[in-house]
């Protein structure tokens, strides 16, 4: 047996389940577990990574003790009890993420020679974490140093490095101050690139992406690397990635050193893929009265990309604010004076981003200045001086061009509320 798809209606994986299979190189584990039972996963010794769902809360003693071709690992928010020895023998585990909230630990957890990332959500941790006396080094995200106690690292002289601007705080905690070698992550990584964003390659066979960050003086130059889908693909902590079974999945490459910063290749086994090449968004500008709407479209090319997956944000939600649309596109929605980047960024590897500018009521238009218009209403008349040859738009409360054109005297259907636009500026008017 070389990979196993746990079904959802499992909730424990109970004692021993696969015990010694040493052929497995990937499981699945569904959000439905909720515990992982004693030696489930001791002495697998083929399993590189696994990903332990949001759900488990418990994880038992020896549960992947002497898995020693196990890379990497992250403990999720929801663990809040680790057993005896339950990595212990990793002798292969180069990083471990553990973001457990308020976990009790009973004895050695991890004891190999690893990165420990401690995440920024971590409140508590008794009992042993790390009991290595050679340490590799620990980062630790949270801003409030974790309450921990004296059994919690046994290598109090290997490098700590704290989040930036939390370094005080650490020097002076318990027992964090007995660290002698405290540093503080004061120069994150801005950016990471990698050298391919796709990448085809067989079942069995291996390619190696490389990372470049940027700055390249940065505190922490650590990357960790990740399969969003270890049975199709795997990765190891310097990049090299391996197909194991035909699919799509995608490797990230993030920093460890609580920036966020993550960059993303795609990678396809055994599939005649057609990545995306080019985006670009359908207007890259748009004007836009309060209470205004518009569509952008997307364009991808070439149009028959084999994943075209998106993700949208805007830099500021009260001026332009946006909803998905069943066909990909979005409607952005002019919410008050200003100007926002509506940004939108392909998620399946291609790693393409392109921006759409919205101004709403503000700005010139045509060389005029927006101060030069005066606008008034009265009698069902909207006037508009100053601005001779402008273009004037007359929207409704609903957002609907009731008028577009260069005249100075617009005559309104009904009495209400309109917003006139006119040399970038909106006004509202009650007539």
């Amino acid at each position: 047996m070389t990979s196993v798809e746990i079904p959802n209606s499992v909730t424990y994986i109970g004692i021993s389940a696969f015990e010694d299979c040493s052929g497995l190189t990937s499981v699945e584990i569904p959000n439905s577990v909720t515990s992982i039972g004693y030696s489930a996963f001791s002495g697998c010794s083929g399993l590189t990574s696994v990903e332990i769902p949001n759900s488990v809360t418990s994880i038992d003693n020896s549960a992947f003790e002497d898995c020693s071709g196990l890379k990497s690992v992250v403990i999720p928010n929801s663990v809040n009890s680790i057993g005896y020895k339950a990595f212990y023998g990793c002798r292969g585990l180069k990083l471990a993420f553990f973001n457990a909230k308020n976990c009790s630990i009973n004895g050695s957890c991890f004891s190999s020679d690893l990165t420990l990332v401690i995440g920024a959500d971590v409140e508590k941790i008794e009992g042993g974490l790390l009991t290595s006396s050679n340490a590799n080094k620990i980062v630790t995200q949270a801003a409030t140093p974790p309450v921990i106690t004296s059994q919690t690292f046994s290598d109090k002289s290997c490098p700590l490095y704290v989040t930036q601007g939390a370094y005080a705080k650490y020097w002076t905690a318990d027992i964090w101050d007995d660290f002698s070698d405290m540093r503080p992550i004061d120069n994150l990584i801005t950016k990471i690139e990698l050298n391919k964003s796709s990448l085809n390659i067989e079942a069995n066979n291996s390619a190696q992406l490389s990372a470049t960050i940027t700055p390249s003086n940065a505190t922490l130059s650590d990357i960790y690397w990740v399969s969003d889908n270890p049975a199709i693909a795997s990765v190891d902590q310097n990049g090299k990635v391996t197909g194991l079974k035909t699919g799509i999945t995608t490797i990230t490459a993030m920093a460890i050193d609580g920036s966020g910063v993550k960059a993303t290749c795609l990678i396809l086994v055994d599939v005649d893929g057609i990545t995306a090449e080019n985006l670009t968004l359908n207007p890259s500008e748009l004007t836009l009265a309060i209470n205004q709407s518009a569509k952008i479209t997307p364009v991808i090319t070439p149009d028959n990309a084999t994943s075209t997956s998106l993700e949208w944000s805007t830099s500021n939600a009260g001026v332009a604010s946006f909803k998905a649309n069943s066909d990909g596109s979005i409607t952005v929605l002019g919410a008050a004076d200003g100007v926002a980047t509506i940004t939108c960024h392909t998620t399946d590897g291609s790693d393409l981003t392109a921006t759409c500018t919205v101004t709403v009521g503000t700005g010139a238009v045509d060389g005029i200045e927006a101060d030069a218009a005066k606008v008034r209403g009265d009698n069902g008349v909207i006037r508009v001086d100053g601005v001779d040859g402008a273009r004037v738009e007359v929207f409704n409360t609903a957002g609907v061009c009731i008028y577009s054109g260069t005249d100075t005297e617009i005559y309104v259907p009904q009495r209400g509320l309109y917003v006139v636009k006119v040399a970038g500026r909106a006004t509202k008017l009650a007539l």
